[in-house]
């Protein structure tokens, strides 16, 4: 197996850690790197796993409510307030 599959297989495995329902995050790798916004607001996510950089389409992150947290070089948010 490739490093990519593995990389995959780690993305998969935090979404299930963080029950991030498959609409919004496809366990389908080939749906996944299609994907241009990734919506995470209100599921407690805690981190955003490395292998997200791998996601080359992805435009925007929503995670919720601003929060100072390490800036991620390899990647750009764009961080939404929840009302």
């Amino acid at each position: 197996m490739t490093a990519a599959h593995y990389s995959f297989t780690n993305l998969f495995a935090w979404a299930e850690k963080y029950n991030i329902p498959e609409h919004n995050f496809p366990r389908d790798r080939e749906k996944l790197v299609h994907m241009k916004t990734l919506v995470l607001v209100g599921l407690g996510i805690k981190f955003l796993p490395k292998e997200i950089a791998l996601l080359k389409n992805l435009k925007t992150v929503l995670l919720g409510v601003c929060r100072t947290h390490p800036p991620i070089s390899h990647l750009f948010l764009s961080i939404c307030q929840t009302s």
